[in-house]
């Protein structure tokens, strides 16, 4: 998928999103039901994405001792240290608007690679 590189491939916007996910109920259940791991970046906010949903569809309510038990079964290459990254993650909150413009802009960029494809696709038709 191609992203905004402006936004929604900048560090920082991740590091808010998942701030908010990880302090905010509401948040946790809107980022879930609104992103997927390939709206992120970073190798280590996708398998911290991927934790967060798994526990979440296991009920187990999302908070930091929890979170980074779930990250230590995980293995991946140069992997951080789990309760630091995911404390200063928890610390690193945005407002409200901060997460709702960084969602508004993920669907902006699905529906223009979606109408992109879809141009394309009435092209070759077109012109065949």
């Amino acid at each position: 998928m191609k992203k905004n590189s402006e936004t929604i491939d900048s560090i920082e916007s991740e590091m808010m999103v998942l701030g908010c996910m990880i302090t905010n109920q509401k948040y946790l259940e809107l980022g879930i039901r609104s992103l997927t791991q390939d709206d992120f970046y970073v190798e280590e906010h996708i398998v911290i994405f991927k934790s967060l949903r798994k526990l979440h569809r296991e009920n187990i309510p999302i908070e930091v001792t929890l979170l980074c038990k779930e990250l230590t079964n995980v293995q991946i290459l140069h992997a951080p240290s789990w309760p630091v990254l995911i404390t200063s993650l928890a610390q690193y909150v945005g407002t409200s608007a901060h997460f709702e413009y960084y969602l508004l802009l993920n669907n902006l960029n699905l529906l223009t690679e979606y109408s992109s494809i879809s141009l394309l696709a009435l092209f070759n038709i077109k012109n065949c």
